[in-house]
């Protein structure tokens, strides 16, 4: 395809969104810079988690429906973290839900920004730097573990774990706090897997409605058992409120 009509067909799928990434950014490409952000189709970008919070996921989708402006403003303040992978194949640091989301909502074009790592010689030396940097979670949706080769391929193949919606929705009502903690990576994924582990929450109860199990959720996660979590707030007072979370 001559760069010409490669330019023409890049406008046009552009032009046929509601929400597009900003004008001025490239598509993203073998050439993308680290440290570049670049327009990239959530379709082709490859998951660095095992499974999603489907839960999470419609919520974030009704309201990028709902507001498209505002999800364009603030995908443009906090793009969706990638990394380039063995093959020059893209694959997503943070924002796994919101790539999720943009997908469900019909928005496949994103602002996506090439989060600078160290070199590496083999596929081996990739996956054990991001593992080493808390950039990859080897669980699957049931919290067993897995390898780099079980990960899923793509967003449209990740599996729901209603443990991982019913942690979001616990911190959203207060249960822990972001601000409050020291390792944010996949924070939501440990508490998910605390919250699998407690008899009171059992795995047909969470699937059929995680809504419903907050607050025997809440409780739980005030509890001293919760203590070593991140971001665990037990010890605040009732009336204390995490900041922008």
């Amino acid at each position: 395809m001559s760069r010409m009509k490669g330019m023409v067909v890049w406008g046009a799928v552009l032009a046929g969104l509601v929400l597009p990434a900003r004008a001025d950014e490239p598509p993203c490409s073998s050439r993308t810079a680290a440290g570049q952000t670049c327009a990239c189709d959530v379709r082709a970008l490859h998951p660095l988690q095992g499974a999603i919070g489907r839960d999470e996921v419609r919520h974030k989708a009704e309201k990028i429906r709902d507001k498209p402006n505002k999800a364009r403003r603030e995908l443009e303040d906090d793009p969706i973290k990638i990394v380039r992978g063995p093959g020059d194949e893209f694959y997503i640091t943070d924002h796994h839900h919101g790539a999720a989301a943009m997908a469900l909502a019909g928005q496949n074009i994103a602002s996506c920004s090439v989060v600078p790592r160290p070199a590496f010689s083999t596929p081996e030396a990739f996956w054990r730097d991001l593992a080493r940097d808390h950039l990859v979670w080897l669980e699957d949706q049931d919290g067993r573990a897995i390898t780099p080769a079980d990960l899923p391929t793509s967003l449209a193949d990740m599996p729901d774990d209603p443990y991982r919606s019913l942690a979001w929705r616990l911190r959203k009502e207060g249960g822990y706090c972001r601000a409050a903690m020291r390792q944010k990576e996949f924070a939501e994924f440990l508490w998910a897997d605390w919250l699998r582990r407690q008899p009171t929450l059992p795995i047909d109860k969470v699937r059929r409605s995680s809504k419903a199990m907050v607050d025997e959720a809440l409780a739980l996660a005030r509890s001293p058992a919760a203590r070593a979590l991140p971001g665990f707030i037990g010890d605040e007072p009732n009336s204390f409120s995490c900041p922008d979370d």
